[in-house]
């Protein structure tokens, strides 16, 4: 019982993943706010950053499978990848393009 007192639950990188993880999701949420109630273009720029987090995140977790207390499977993570970079190229796209 004493030992298992002695060593943090999670690991130094487990806990810094956890962190880049859940400050993408908030950066995401206050982004969201600021687009509805002050109307500040701030979701676009949000996007693109919590993709390109999450894009290195999942190929952070592909190296270093023990830098995450979940598991995920490589073909998942090149999912996520693939799906993260094809929405960032499309939301560029649409905004260079779209309005036009």
């Amino acid at each position: 019982m004493e030992e298992a007192r002695q060593y943090s639950a999670l690991t130094w990188e487990q806990r810094l993943f956890s962190s880049v993880y859940l400050g993408g999701s908030g950066i995401l949420v206050v982004s969201i706010c600021l687009q509805i109630f002050l109307r500040i273009d701030a979701l676009f720029p949000a996007i693109l950053a919590v993709g390109s987090s999450r894009i290195c995140l999942a190929a952070w977790q592909l190296a270093r499978p023990e830098s995450s207390a979940t598991e995920r499977t490589p073909s998942g993570l090149g999912l996520s990848m693939v799906v993260w970079a094809t929405t960032i190229i499309l939301l560029i796209w649409v905004r260079q393009y779209g309005s036009a």
